[in-house]
């Protein structure tokens, strides 16, 4: 799922913040790591189209679809328009208005690949899996979603647990020690654009169990070894790195 330069198939991207938990750092980390992977995105009104939203217990709506049609314009979004309130993480609610925004009116396209990319702080996202009805509510959310069909990445910091992403049912998954971590890896960019490249192919409603791959944490792992194709296991070595990552 590696892809390098620029992505230039038609995708119709949504990133949604789960920002809970956020202090400034994380807010600097969040928007530098969605405006590395944006810069590596065709953006205009024909090929690739981003909204993006932000939530806690209730969702914010940063811009639509159809509100920029060009690269430099979803940046500058990002920069002004991503905030963070103090609400509890509720993941429903954002999956839900996730799924709100692939709408006609809101610049969402027919016949056009629907990608999702939620990203979310690993202690916030602990915390709310601990109540079992909100599991079960966030899986009623996940199953509409395919529905669409919405094709799910999540990127989550503070080394979240694996376990706990999986609840989300996700096609691809990435974890780091921080989204500014995550921002500065360009190995991790490619593997997460390779990933929306994935996602822009057929995605067949309810199936979710496509490979997650973890990508490279940390620059002192520069270099990756899968064991397959696709592999959720990955080899991380360097001369100060050495682990193995489910």
């Amino acid at each position: 799922m590696y892809h390098t330069g620029t992505f230039r198939r038609q995708v119709d991207l949504a990133y949604t913040v789960g920002t809970s938990a956020f202090d400034n750092t994380a807010l600097s980390g969040a928007r530098n790591l969605l405006a590395a992977i944006t810069r590596r995105m065709d953006v205009n009104r024909n090929t690739v189209r981003v909204a993006l939203q932000s939530y806690e217990s209730q969702s914010r709506t940063a811009f639509d679809f159809d509100d920029f049609g060009s690269q430099n314009q979803v940046i500058g979004g990002i920069q002004s328009r991503l905030s963070f309130g103090t609400g509890t993480l509720n993941t429903r609610v954002g999956l839900s208005s996730l799924r709100a925004l692939y709408a006609s009116n809101r610049g969402d396209r027919a016949n056009v690949p629907n990608v999702a990319i939620l990203f979310v702080r690993g202690s916030a996202l602990a915390n709310e899996l601990r109540s079992g009805s909100r599991v079960t509510e966030i899986e009623r959310e996940v199953q509409q979603l395919r529905q669409r069909p919405i094709c799910l990445i999540v990127i989550a910091d503070q080394d979240a647990a694996g376990s706990n992403i999986r609840r989300l049912q996700p096609d691809w998954w990435f974890v780091g020690s921080s989204f500014n971590q995550l921002a500065d890896n360009s190995a991790t960019i490619d593997n997460i654009v390779g990933a929306i490249d994935d996602c822009a192919g057929p995605v067949t409603p309810g199936n979710y169990a496509r490979p997650c791959c973890l990508p490279p944490v940390g620059r002192n792992c520069p270099l990756t070894l899968s064991l397959s194709p696709g592999s959720c296991t990955v080899f991380q070595l360097s001369l100060l790195c050495c682990m193995i990552q489910p």
